[in-house]
């Protein structure tokens, strides 16, 4: 038996079908749900609301997890950045959803993760 997780899944998926994806994973989301937060909970959804179409939000608003097809990684991208934004650009924690792109080769183009900037090595601090 080989085990594969989500993401490898997901990965296998956009092979077989030769298309790209956004997934995304509100489940931070569910969490304020299940703490009875709601009135943190209304503005979250106030603030995606802003910027999400009309069809995404309804998924979003009663899905912890979503997948959008998309025709190119470039599409999928671009649309990804414009829905789910990094967590430095959310106001707390609390907004923050994962998403990421896939290309039709199954391989992540995008995520909304911090840009991880590399240590400054020894011979550029000199």
């Amino acid at each position: 038996m080989k085990y594969k997780n989500l993401g490898e899944i997901l990965c296998d998926y956009a092979k077989v079908t030769g298309k790209s994806y956004v997934w995304y994973d509100a489940k931070g989301i569910r969490r304020l749900e299940d703490a009875g937060d709601t009135d943190k909970l209304n503005q979250v959804y106030a603030f995606y609301r802003e910027f999400l179409d009309e069809l995404l939000y309804e998924e979003f608003f009663h899905s912890s997890y979503g997948m959008l097809e998309y025709s190119n990684d470039i599409a999928a991208q671009d649309a990804a950045e414009d829905w789910f934004p990094r967590e430095a650009q959310v106001p707390d924690a609390d907004y923050y959803v994962y998403a990421c792109a896939f290309n039709e080769s199954g391989a992540i183009v995008w995520e909304n993760v911090p840009v991880q900037t590399p240590p400054a090595s020894e011979e550029d601090a000199e």
